[in-house]
């Protein structure tokens, strides 16, 4: 390989192990470091025989902000794609607080951190479909597309990207509150339940029984929703896919 091979087989796998750092699913901390590495080599040798040569102003010194740029590229476009799956987890918190459930945290294998048990529930069903409906293929398909819509050593980090990240961080909040509404109007309907039989019965103690009865109806209902759901997450990835297009197009 010489040297001309050498930078372009750099800066194609620079980009592909940023997009390893930070996409859903490869980016866990079960997903071994030598199982992304592989993974990137082996998309990097499919890759370079489709570009010929890059010019690399400065000779070698002039390599490294290419590399740190194409490695932001590849963070960009996987940071998109789990920016998608935080709605998801803001609604699991949101139902944690509503069912008591918020002081009780179990440890997160794939995160290594504390995470609320229903926000960390929801969190793995997510993943679960993705992989069921080959989602993380069509997220290395985005990945590889990269490369066609952004040259190497071409790509610009402007202030148009900066504004649609920020406003797809805002979108968070929004999706995941729809999210969770369901199940928030049913838990709000069994506090005002509870709330007439206290008024009602008044030797009933609806604080002792109150808690237990809310999470279990919490809990049924969940249940009840989980086909909704998975059409709500099939949703999320397709807006997920198609923000990370137009991610990649503001980077051209």
């Amino acid at each position: 390989m010489g040297l001309q091979r050498l930078d372009v087989f750099l800066l194609i796998f620079a980009r592909m192990m940023g997009f390893f750092t930070t996409c859903p699913v490869f980016s866990n901390r079960q997903v071994m470091i030598q199982v992304r590495v592989a993974i990137s080599l082996v998309i990097t040798l499919l890759i370079l025989p489709l570009y010929r040569e890059v010019p690399v102003p400065g000779g070698l010194p002039g390599l490294v902000p290419l590399v740190v740029q194409e490695l932001l590229v590849g963070m960009m476009i996987g940071f998109v794609a789990a920016l998608m799956f935080a709605p998801i987890q803001f609604a699991g918190e949101l139902l944690d607080v509503d069912l008591g459930l918020s002081l009780v945290n179990v440890m997160d294998p794939l995160t290594q951190q504390q995470a609320p048990i229903i926000g960390n529930f929801i969190y793995l069903l997510a993943l679960l479909l993705l992989l069921a409906i080959d989602g993380h293929h069509g997220l290395l398909l985005a990945a590889t597309d990269s490369f066609a819509l952004i040259p190497l050593s071409q790509s610009v980090l402007d202030v148009a990207l900066q504004k649609h990240v920020v406003e797809l961080a805002g979108e968070v909040f929004r999706i995941g509150f729809a999210m969770a509404s369901p199940l928030l109007a049913a838990l709000f309907l069994v506090t005002v339940a509870m709330a007439v039989v206290s008024r009602a019965v008044p030797q009933i103690h609806v604080f002792t029984i109150g808690m237990p009865a809310k999470a279990f109806a919490g809990l049924v209902v969940m249940a009840t929703l989980l086909p909704l759901y998975a059409l709500a997450f099939r949703a999320l990835f397709e807006r997920m896919y198609a923000h990370i297009y137009v991610a990649i197009n503001f980077m051209k």
